[in-house]
């Protein structure tokens, strides 16, 4: 069940690199081929290394599908009458806004839930860690938040929608990434707080 919460997750990542720009035919394949390409990336992990955090799993292998997802919609549009840049689903509404918030309250209950369930390894877990990581993803998500949103004012001298849900997702993959290792909830939010400062400023840019 984890897992197939973390292709979810992996399939949205590569899909919101051509969000507004797709429409649902689109977003079928992206999860048909998606959801393939995630299955053999973790075989081949689990075989030969050790991703707790589920890093290379989720954001890289989402990330780097998001990336060829989106130059293959650059050479589609390549002519300027078949850019879809001024589509209505790509500019930012009230109602897009709102329903890019409630993703983010999915994001503070899935996070947590994505490292209870440790990948099998022959590298020993500390049975304490599975209790603690997604305590300390909870710290992360609320220290990148508040840091986001306080920047976030301070660089455009109003709160930016954009940055609240940026600035959460940072934070969580920041922290998720090395929550087995962090044994004080203090590093989680320091590691939540700066990922939330880079992305406010990274979204200013």
């Amino acid at each position: 069940m984890t897992d197939a919460v973390r292709c979810g997750l992996a399939n949205s990542i590569a899909f919101s690199a051509i969000l507004g720009r797709a429409g649902l035919l689109e977003a079928f394949f992206v999860s048909l081929i998606g959801t393939i390409g995630y299955e053999l990336n973790r075989n081949i992990i689990e075989g030969i290394g050790f991703d707790y955090g589920h890093t290379f799993k989720i954001f890289v292998y989402g990330g780097f599908f998001g990336l060829m997802l989106g130059l293959l919609l650059r050479i589609k549009e390549n002519t300027p009458e078949r850019s879809t840049e001024r589509h209505l689903r790509y500019t930012g509404t009230l109602y897009s806004g709102a329903m890019a918030l409630v993703g983010t309250v999915f994001t503070w209950v899935f996070f947590p839930m994505i490292v209870m369930d440790p990948p099998q390894s022959t590298q020993p877990i500390s049975t304490h860690a599975i209790y603690t990581a997604p305590i300390s993803i909870m710290y992360g998500l609320a220290g990148s938040t508040v840091i986001c949103v306080g920047f976030s004012y301070f660089i455009n001298a109003k709160l930016m929608v954009r940055d609240v849900i940026y600035g959460t997702i940072a934070g969580g993959i920041a922290v998720s990434s090395a929550s087995y290792y962090i044994t004080n909830p203090v590093w989680a939010m320091l590691v939540g707080s700066v990922a939330g400062i880079i992305q406010a400023i990274g979204n200013s840019i």
